[in-house]
């Protein structure tokens, strides 16, 4: 671990700073005898040289500021003594113009405290000038403590300090930093003799590029506790650079970082140089012949109780030995760029009791090993032994006993010691198992991380607290264990302060919490506003006097996800769980626990609920309770969706109710060989099989019948088929996998459904043998028909298309519609219809096709891809949702001829990467929609809603909205001398794109003809309503163009004739005006015309008569004629928008609204109805309760532990007090 060292805060403690400007100021010069230099005087400006002759001394007081006003020198020959203080520091600075350092020589003795030395440039050649400090003769001492040298710069060597020839330094807790030279010693030069303790030597650098970046010794050095990073070199010897006839004694200290471009990162050795207990690591040789980026030696190197880890560049990254003697004793050498060592094999080197990483085998040597040293946490620079290390009492038998009286361990770090606090670090699978000897804490504003695979081990009897955040995140195949070690139990984990956890695949087990402890349990969440999320863990063997495997406290947040609570014990008020805040479980089971109090204890064994719970698609078995519910005993509030409870103890009394204030909820669940026994509380059940003695629980779709488990003798709580539990349940409920209507219970009887790829001959597809299978490309032969019954589900198991070349009749209900969507897979190919046949669908979703393939014509129509003249398809009241295409038309391609007829569909939130989101049709094909909704859709490049290109399209009583494209025609494009486009009384409102036409770009000679259309709230640059260009003719007749971004009709070239129209800003022709027209409620997206509206009764005269027999309005909607009757805009219903983008990668947004006021819960589940995150309710940092009205959530795609989630299908739930809707959506990552 990289030392913590005092000198760093003194980097605070010393102003920093330039100019300082002060009114009174003492001007100085000359030579000085004795005498004290004052706050109350300072500034001192130094306006020509200082010299302190022999036998004077200079004082400065603390505070003093000594600013240069002239290229001076300081020459002390007698002696400077100035001491600062830790708030008050002395400095010396570049006042108007740089100066040229302290020169002290004389054979005396000064001192330096809390003393800045900033912006000296020495330009002398020769001698040891040192541009902050210079140190010459005989005898000449300075010590130097707390103090910063930094940013000075000298012409030669020695940019901070250089000691001459016989001159003594002793420098402790200073940091020199920063400062360049021309040759050699950035930081130090030193001949003389230089003592450094506890120093920082950082980002110092010979900007000549040449030697010894840090410190350039040819003198005698000794460093001990001191931090050597970031500094540069040239030729070598970016940290240290030894001469000959130079001696360094390194000990203590840390080299890391420096970087030379040929050889010695961290040290280069010609001298003499002993390095003990350091660590020498990430030092970079990396230009012209690299080598020895951690050290290279050509002199006397000895090593002991080192560690070289993490240097690389070139050859011996750790130490390269060119000469001389190298000896190693102690020392690991591990994790370096390969190769570690050069010339090792040469004459000179002798290595010890020393850990080399090889490829294979054990370095020569005595007592060498070749095993991983096992860092605390080499990742964070913490290279303290772990316990158990291999290198632990590895050392020289010979070596000096380590600080603890054990014998030596190799490396330069000790061994990492146990700490109560467990401040923010992460816990690595390398050094597991973590042994806990005592109690253990996170503190507040801490993170503990633990990687897959830790176990952590339990040695005493003590608890493990985390009142910060833990996030123990496992895998499936690599979880993580909290268990006994050498203790025979442990206190369980306690989560406290109103932070947040997140654990997943996490084993707890063997805590025993005394009923004299304040918590314990395997788990305790404790305080108002402390949440965990907790998912595919175990929680067994636990004991406690309540809550064996889980208790939470009042105002607290939990959410289960695939858990199960098992095994568990307690005497009273849940063997399993016992809650009194708010908890969420999903996929869960509760089984085995046992409560074992008597009659004074209201106990139960699964779980005893006093505050909020929610379960859904758990299962409650097995559980065993004396004098409560063996399932469980509710005193607050329970909710049970799809769950199944059955086989608890006593069976009589399995689910408990009591206290008048107690309510317990049942929908779509199983409650079979259990009893619910009620003293007092509220219970409602629907669509849930209730066993009892005679009669149906009363509630709407409840049964009593055997639900026919397949074993429940041994846990296996599925469905039988033919139980009566199948499709039974609430048929609001999101469907099942298999995408038949909700089945009762926690599992759900999945249909194997027919798998179906090749040819289909002239066959109907039924609802008893749906779904079907797609696992590879479907073709519906030309001459062949294919029927589909209502109910059927076409699930993709594999990213193939359906082709129809035949016909195609698939034809659902209102109420049992036909699906063509993922299965297995994340995406298909889409619906392709050729051969010149006709179909016909009715009732259908189309979902999750994505169109790429190796021709751009396969990257087209994600949804529908309709070619060829005589291919004609008829849909209606159908979706067209969430598909995408890697070219264009996301929703529907229409290309050569073929003929498409959309009746009362809505084609949404589909995206194409190029042109066309909700439709690209061109080639003269025929597309039309009537009475359709075509919102939300994307495009990469234009025609967000469609775009119509040499094509024909029409258009009646639609709605084109919230559309967009990246680049052009926000709503519909229609370009090409071929391109015609008939759109009568439809909206296209609050569409937008990037440059020309929000609502509409026609172009390219293409003929538009609008009647009765509202263009309203379009964004663009240029055209926010019509932007026409390169001779394309448009006709509008009673049409309304308003509140459009500016202009609202950009008319490039072409021709734009309007007649009896309400256009923004006005425009020429015959009835038009520029009034505002009075919408209902345009902010919410209701265009109909108010009774005072300028546009009623204003259209063409000739034009057909509204429906009500008056003359024609302008705009697609009729006036609202009400009569006194005040406008509301909330909501009249619930309801779940699509989601949009749709697919979307990373986010995606989700709206709803409210009709009233309420709770509201907004889960996100994948295809397989698992839980993949809250995003609203009882574990979401959302709101719980909205107003009434529009709202919207984000998702990031990321599951409750924060993770990234797959590409693929999931379904979004929003419940609230009037009911559940369901939607699905698309992440294509």
């Amino acid at each position: 671990m990289l030392r913590s060292r005092v000198v760093l805060l003194l980097l605070l403690a010393l102003a920093t700073g330039g100019l300082v400007e002060v009114a009174d100021a003492t001007n100085v010069s000359g030579n000085l005898t004795t005498q004290t230099w004052t706050k109350a005087n300072s500034p001192y400006r130094v306006t020509g040289s200082i010299a302190v002759p022999s036998g004077n001394t200079l004082t400065i007081e603390p505070g003093v500021d000594v600013l240069f006003d002239s290229t001076a020198q300081i020459f002390v020959s007698g002696r400077i003594v100035a001491i600062g203080t830790e708030t008050d520091s002395i400095r010396f600075l570049k006042g108007t113009t740089d100066w040229r350092g302290i020169r002290i020589s004389g054979g005396d003795t000064s001192t330096l405290a809390y003393v800045r030395i900033s912006g000296s440039i020495s330009t002398v050649f020769s001698g040891p000038n040192g541009a902050g400090i210079g140190l010459t003769g005989a005898n000449t001492r300075l010590g130097v403590a707390h103090s910063v040298i930094s940013g000075n710069q000298n012409g030669m060597s020695g940019g901070g300090i250089a000691v001459g020839d016989s001159a003594r330094l002793t420098m402790v807790r200073s940091a020199i930093r920063d400062n360049y030279c021309q040759y050699a010693g950035g930081g130090i030069l030193n001949a003389g003799y230089t003592s450094l303790s506890d120093c920082l030597i950082s980002g110092n650098v010979p900007s000549g590029g040449f030697y010894g970046g840090g410190i350039y010794n040819t003198g005698t050095l000794a460093a001990k506790g001191c931090t050597i990073t970031a500094n540069r070199a040239g030729h070598g010897g970016a940290g240290i650079y030894n001469e000959p006839g130079g001696t360094v004694d390194l000990d203590n200290s840390v080299v890391s970082a420096n970087r030379s471009w040929i050889q010695g990162g961290g040290f280069a050795n010609y001298g003499t140089m002993r390095v003990t207990r350091c660590l020498v690591i990430n030092n970079l040789a990396n230009e012209d012949w690299p080598e020895g980026a951690g050290a290279r030696n050509g002199g006397s190197l000895t090593v002991a109780n080192c560690t070289f880890y993490g240097n690389s560049g070139g050859n011996g990254n750790a130490i390269t030995h060119a000469g001389g003697t190298t000896e190693l004793v102690n020392t690991i050498i591990w994790g370096n760029a390969a190769p570690q060592l050069k010339g090792f094999d040469q004459p000179g080197v002798t290595v010890t009791y020393s850990n080399i990483q090889q490829d294979a085998g054990v370095f020569p040597g005595t007592g060498n090993i070749n095993v991983d040293p096992q860092f605390a946490d080499p990742a964070n620079q913490d290279f303290r032994l772990w316990p158990g290390s291999p290198c632990i009492d590895a050392g020289d038998p010979a070596s000096p006993l380590d600080p603890d009286g054990s014998p030596a361990d190799m490396g330069g770090a000790p061994v990492f010691q146990w700490s109560s606090e467990i401040t923010t670090t992460t816990w690595r699978k390398a050094r597991s198992p973590y042994r806990i000897p005592g109690t253990v804490t996170v503190p507040a504003g801490h993170t503990l991380t633990i990687e897959p695979g830790v176990d952590v081990l339990f040695d005493a009897d003590v608890p493990f607290a985390v009142r910060g955040r833990l996030q123990a995140i496992g895998t499936e195949t690599d979880s993580i264990r909290f268990l006994p070690g050498t203790a025979a139990s442990w206190r369980g984990i306690r989560f406290s302060d109103a932070d947040s956890s997140t654990l997943a695949y996490v084993r707890v087990s063997g805590a025993y919490a005394r009923e004299s402890d304040p918590g314990g349990h395997g788990i305790e969440v404790v305080d108002s506003g402390t949440r965990i999320w907790l998912s595919n863990s175990v929680l067994s063997h636990n004991d406690a006097g309540t809550g064996g495997g889980l208790a939470t406290g009042s105002g607290t947040f939990v959410t289960l996800q695939n858990v199960t609570i098992s095994d568990n014990h307690a005497v009273a008020r849940g063997g399993g769980i016992q809650n009194r805040g708010e908890m969420v479980a999903i996929g869960s089971r509760i089984t085995r626990n046992v409560a074992s109090g008597g009659d004074d204890w209201p106990d139960s064994g699964g779980f005893g609920n006093f505050g909020t719970m929610t379960l859904t698609n758990c299962a409650i078995y097995g559980n065993t309770g004396q004098s409560g519910g063996g399932a469980f005993t509710n005193v607050g509030a329970l909710s049970l969706v799809n769950c199944t409870v059955t086989g608890n103890h006593p069976a009589s009394r399995a689910l408990w109710l009591t206290y008048s204030g107690a309510s317990a909820t049942f929908q779509n669940s199983i409650v079979w060989g259990d009893r619910v026994e009620n003293w007092g509380g509220s219970i409602a059940a629907t669509y849930s099989n209730i066993q009892q003695d005679a009669g149906v629980f009363p509630g709407t779709g409840n049964i009593n019948a055997d639900p026919l488990f397949v074993d429940a003798a041994n846990g296996d709580f599925r469905l039988q088929p033919g139980s009566p539990c199948i499709d039974a349940g609430d048929p609001a409920s999101p469907m099942d996998p298999d995408w038949s209507r909700v089945d009762m219970g926690a599992f759900p009887f999945v249909k194997t459904g027919t798998t179906v790829a090749g040819q289909v001959a002239t066959a109907t597809w039924t609802n008893a043998a749906s779904p079907y299978r797609v696992t590879g490309a479907v073709t519906v032969p030309s001459g062949a028909t294919l029927t589909m019954e209502p109910g059927v589900a076409v699930l993709f198991d594999s990213t193939a298309p359906f082709l129809v070349q035949g016909a195609l009749r698939a034809i659902g209900t209102e109420a049992d519609s036909i699906r063509f969507v993922p299965g297995v897979a994340a995406e298909w190919r889409g619906l392709r219809f050729s051969g010149g046949d006709s179909s016909a669908l009715a009732f259908v979703r189309v979902s999750g096709g994505y169109a790429r393939g190796e021709t751009r014509e396969d990257s087209c129509g994600g949804g529908f891809h309709l070619s060829g003249a005589g291919t004609r398809v008829t849909v209606s009241r159908s979706v067209i949702s969430g598909n995408a295409s890697a070219w264009s038309g996301a929703g529907i391609k229409g290309t050569a001829g073929a003929k498409g007829v959309f009746t009362d569909c809505v084609i949404t939130d589909n995206h194409a990467e190029h042109d066309g989101g909700g439709l690209y049709n061109t080639e003269l094909a025929d597309i039309t929609f009537a009475n359709c909704l075509i919102s939300r859709n994307t495009a990469g490049d234009d025609g967000g809603g469609m775009d119509n290109s040499n094509g024909i399209i029409t258009l009646t009583g639609c709605t084109v909205t919230h559309n967009s494209a990246f680049d052009d025609a926000g709503g519909v494009g229609n370009h090409g001398t071929q391109g015609r486009a008939t759109i009568t009384r439809c909206v296209i409102a609050k569409n937008t794109c990037g440059v020309d036409g929000g609502g509409l770009r026609p172009t390219g000679g293409a003929i538009l003809t609008m009647t009765n259309c509202t263009v309203a709230d379009n964004v663009s640059t240029n055209g926010g309503g019509l932007y026409n260009e390169s001779g394309a003719v448009n006709t509008l007749v009673n049409c309304i163009l308003w509140g459009n971004t500016t202009p609202g009709i950009f008319n490039q070239s072409g021709t734009v004739g309007a007649q009896y129209s309400c256009i923004a800003g006005g425009w020429t022709g015959f009835g038009n005006i520029a009034s505002d027209p009075l919408f209902v409620d345009a902010a919410n997206d209701d265009y109909r015309l108010l009774n005072n509206s300028p546009c009623v009764d204003t259209g063409d005269p000739a034009s057909p008569p509204d429906p009500d027999g008056s003359r024609a309005n302008m705009g697609a909607c009729p006036a609202r004629r009400e009569v006194g009757v005040a406008f509301d805009p909330r909501p009249v219903a619930l309801s779940l928008s699509q989601n949009a983008p749709n697919p979307f990668n990373p986010s995606t947004t989700i709206r709803f609204s409210l009709p009233e006021a309420g709770y509201v819960t907004l889960m996100v589940y994948d295809i397989n109805g698992r839980l993949v995150r809250t995003l609203v309710g009882p574990a979401a940092s959302a709101a719980q309760t909205f107003s009434s009205g529009h709202h919207e959530v984000i998702w990031d795609g990321r599951d409750a532990n924060g993770r990234d989630v797959a590409s693929g299908v999931y379904i979004y739930r929003l419940a609230a007090k009037q009911g559940t809707v369901t939607r699905r959506m698309v992440l294509a990552r």
